[in-house]
């Protein structure tokens, strides 16, 4: 007999196995969703990696710029330079820049330049006035050379100075600037995890890799070449389905972003890589990183898997919870992430422009300060241990900064200095005894109410210790030494390029051979001379004697010995700070509130100074009063006192018997005849 067909035992099974079946799509398309949003996050991760290291490069490359056009408009503002004196300034200033070489490029062809590789190629081919169209730029790399150490790229500035005729700004020259190959690699320091990418920069229009510091040797330890992405040694490589080789090269020459994954052959595992355009002529910024690595957050779920997952609705349920926390966690380290992006982001923008204004300095400090919850934010300059610049903020407690300088850093902690030497952090806690401190430091932070404080050493590109950025009282140590660190080559760029703008700076305003004050500054200075503090204004005019047949006997050598000699012989007896070399053998020197008597006596004292030395200079001075406008007439000053040196520079050829052109002389010296001459020349001097 057959059963009663139950129809409600079928309904029931039928709803169980679509709820199952429900619950295995439902479950399904939740993990497809939250692998795709995993998986998404970390290439937003290696993005964000890329184009971190193309701003930081951007950044070093935008710097060298700056300091390259700085001094261009130094030299566009003297026009008196000669071709040694030149390349003096070009050498003090590739001391301390990114770049091993500059060069001038004249209009007429000529070139002045310091570096090894010789005059720039450019300036024998392109005509001046096609070259200065393009003004400024970047080079693509060249090459003088086979060898790695022989390829740079140059930046190219306009060198302006204004037309005495048209007051119109003309281009008169172009400096280069030339940056070494391997200099390159130095613009990225990326801790993009854990230091594990490779970046790369490929020439978009060539193909041809300009950095690759991860395939430069060989297994014999020989130096080959970067490589080409357009050879078709790529193609070599198991390209993932998805992908494609030639999206990959024509993206590459056309600039624009993308991806490109493919499986190594020599360790088997695919690897990840990002290009997008730098912003720099066309080239392109790559970051290659393996699979594990950049997918460490991120769970795969196999087709076996799944299906296993499927029946246990417990554990789907578990792995969606684990996933769930997991994206959020990454979530977490990704705003993490931004804020420190923005972090760093605020404290560039502060220090971009600190060698016009050091106030930004004080900017960048107080950022450090508030992101840190510090009390107190510090940046210190060493010189042979010894801290010989401070900048504080806050800014009203400057002068607390003022009272470090001079201190030997090795007086605040004993071993503090071999930490930061050594590339490590300080941290001192006075609740803690974390670090011995002598009794005078003990005395110093009681008195400014250090509770506790964190260094952080600043090197330079060789390893050298430069300074150290501090934070002082801070709330708890956690993060402190991260983010200090992440922003100590900001820092220092800031001060390098502080440093370079004052050496610059001076560079302009001294004679570089006699170390006074040179024509630049005499022209900017002598009309402060007229509505001068003082009761009188005198006036010493200076001109070596015998200058000329010294450079003619025994070469200009020995003339720029006799230089040297008379200018320390004036920095003697008559002092600097109004000490000026107008050009050749002739020299001024202006004193106030002086007299007659006490002039006398400064002049045997430079000429007997002088002669003690083997040399003889002619000496004229003269003084003057303000006027009833309280003005002093400086020019009439200083051509009566040129007058006199010129009698006692006749009075010297007569009495040594030495022939001379009266063409060399003012009409007034010459045309009195030789006795009142002499007669003339005595009055002007003991009157």
């Amino acid at each position: 007999m057959l059963k009663k067909f139950d129809g409600k035992n079928l309904f029931s099974n039928i709803a169980v196995i679509t709820l199952i079946v429900l619950i295995g799509v439902c479950f399904i398309l939740s993990v497809s969703v939250i692998d795709k949003y995993a998986k998404d996050d970390c290439f937003d991760h290696i993005e964000e990696a890329t184009d971190q290291a193309g701003a930081m490069f951007n950044h070093t490359l935008s710097q060298s710029k700056i300091q390259l056009t700085l001094f261009a408009d130094i030299l566009g503002a003297n026009d008196s330079n000669t071709k040694e004196q030149l390349e003096k300034y070009m050498e003090n200033f590739c001391n301390t820049q990114n770049f091993s070489a500059v060069c001038i490029h004249n209009p007429d062809g000529d070139t002045v330049s310091h570096g090894y590789h010789g005059e720039h190629e450019g300036s024998k081919k392109v005509p001046f006035e096609t070259e200065v169209k393009k003004l400024p730029y970047i080079s693509d790399i060249i090459s003088y050379g086979d060898k790695r150490s022989e390829k740079f790229l140059y930046i190219a500035v306009p060198v302006v100075r204004e037309n005495s005729e048209t007051s119109v700004d003309e281009t008169v020259a172009i400096l280069y600037g030339y940056i070494s190959f391997d200099t390159l690699p130095t613009f990225i320091t990326s801790t993009a995890y854990d230091g594990k990418g490779q970046f790369y920069i490929v020439d978009g229009n060539t193909g041809d890799f300009i950095m690759d510091e991860y395939h430069r040797y060989d297994k014999e330890g020989n130096e080959v070449s970067l490589g080409n992405v357009m050879n078709g040694s790529m193609g070599e490589r198991e390209i993932r389905k998805g992908y494609d080789l030639g999206t990959f090269k024509n993206d590459i020459q056309s600039g624009k972003s993308g991806y490109l994954v493919f499986k190594s052959k020599k360790t088997g595992e695919w690897y990840y890589t990002y290009y997008m355009p730098l912003g720099v002529n066309n080239w392109s910024m790559q970051m290659t990183i393996d699979e594990p690595t950049a997918f460490v957050s991120y769970i795969g779920v196999s087709n076996t898997t799944l299906i296993c997952m499927i029946g246990v609705v417990i554990i789907i349920i578990a792995l969606i919870v684990i996933m769930t926390y997991k994206n959020l966690r990454a979530k977490k380290e990704n705003l993490k992430s931004l804020h420190k992006a923005d972090y760093l982001n605020e404290v560039q923008s502060a220090l971009i422009s600190a060698h016009n204004n050091p106030d930004f300095v004080d900017k960048a400090l107080e950022i450090v300060a508030q992101e840190i919850k510090a009390e107190t934010a510090l940046l210190l300059t060493f010189q042979d241990k010894v801290i010989t610049q401070a900048q504080y903020w806050p800014s009203k407690d400057k002068s607390q900064a003022m009272a470090l300088l001079g201190v030997n850093i090795r007086d605040i902690f004993p071993t503090f200095f071999d930490l930061l030497s050594s590339k490590k952090s300080a941290y001192y806690d006075g609740t803690q005894d974390s670090f011995e401190i002598s009794e005078n430091s003990s005395k110093i932070f009681e008195a400014f109410d250090v509770r506790s404080i964190m260094l952080v050493p600043i090197m330079d590109n060789s390893g050298v210790l430069k300074g150290a950025i501090a934070t002082v009282n801070m709330p708890e140590k956690d993060g402190v030494d991260e983010m200090l660190q992440c922003v100590t080559r900001d820092f220092f760029m800031a001060m390098t390029n502080l440093e370079s703008h004052n050496i610059i700076r001076n560079m302009g305003a001294m004679d570089y051979l006699t170390g006074l004050k040179n024509r630049n500054s005499y022209e900017s200075e002598v009309s402060d001379y007229e509505t001068a503090d003082a009761e009188s204004l005198w006036c010493v005019f200076i001109d070596v004697n015998g200058l000329h047949l010294i450079n003619n006997e025994k070469g200009h050598s020995a003339g720029d010995k006799m230089l040297c000699a008379v200018a320390d012989s004036i920095k003697k007896i008559l002092g600097t700070s109004r000490s000026y070399r107008l050009g050749g053998d002739e020299f001024v020197v202006f004193k106030l509130n002086s007299n007659h008597e006490e002039f006398m006596s400064l002049k045997h004292r430079l000429l007997s100074d002088v002669k003690k030395k083997g040399y003889s200079i002619s000496v004229g001075f003269e003084s003057g009063i303000k006027n009833e406008n309280g003005v002093f007439d400086v020019e009439k000053v200083v051509a009566d006192a040129e007058v006199i040196m010129y009698r006692d520079k006749w009075e010297y050829y007569k009495n040594n018997d030495i022939p001379t052109d009266r063409g060399h002389f003012p009409s007034i010296i010459t045309g009195s005849g030789d006795k009142n001459v002499s007669s003339t020349a005595s009055d002007g001097e003991d009157k």
